[in-house]
């Protein structure tokens, strides 16, 4: 018989039990994984839990809708954006303008166009897409450059706060 104990490639200490009846070799590690796997068991029943999850998305959404808020309160959005000079407004114009026909894009093929699901929106408005995601670029690109001079580096990170908060909020 060969000895209880036998090393692997890795130097992982083995222990190798005979099992007379069936001629098997069962390896069961010396680590302590068994209590890693013990942990991680309890943690994905408890985050499989309906109630967790429900929570963590409740927190989730209070977390960007209010980190949204916050920023806009606190960056004077709405008062810049109607009454503020500092914003260049024939890149921002044209960036609401692009928002608008995205939006327009969306609307009609999510409830005005017959299909049914996100997936048949491919087939019978195979251009929608393209046209709704280079909308978005445009939008993108004229928001950041007309509030640059308003918030310089951060219009990105504004504009991505804004963006996931507004999403929450749809």
């Amino acid at each position: 018989m060969s000895s209880p104990n036998t090393q692997t490639k890795s130097g992982v200490s083995k222990r190798v039990k005979h099992n007379n009846t069936t001629n098997k070799i069962e390896l069961d590690s010396t680590l302590d994984s068994d209590q890693n796997n013990d942990d991680n068991g309890k943690l994905k029943s408890i985050l499989e839990n309906r109630y967790v999850v429900y929570i963590l998305k409740k927190l989730e959404w209070l977390f960007w809708v209010g980190l949204g808020t916050y920023i806009a309160y606190r960056t004077d959005l709405v008062n810049e954006i109607f009454y503020g000079n500092s914003i260049d407004r024939l890149y921002f114009n044209i960036g609401v303008i692009a928002l608008f026909g995205f939006l327009g894009i969306y609307i009609y093929c999510a409830y005005f166009s017959g299909a049914k699901e996100s997936n048949d929106w491919e087939k019978i408005h195979p251009k929608a897409i393209p046209i709704a995601t280079i909308l978005l670029v445009i939008f993108t690109f004229g928001f950041i450059i007309g509030c640059w001079s308003l918030w310089s580096f951060l219009t990105p990170v504004f504009l991505f706060i804004y963006f996931i908060s507004v999403s929450y909020l749809v």
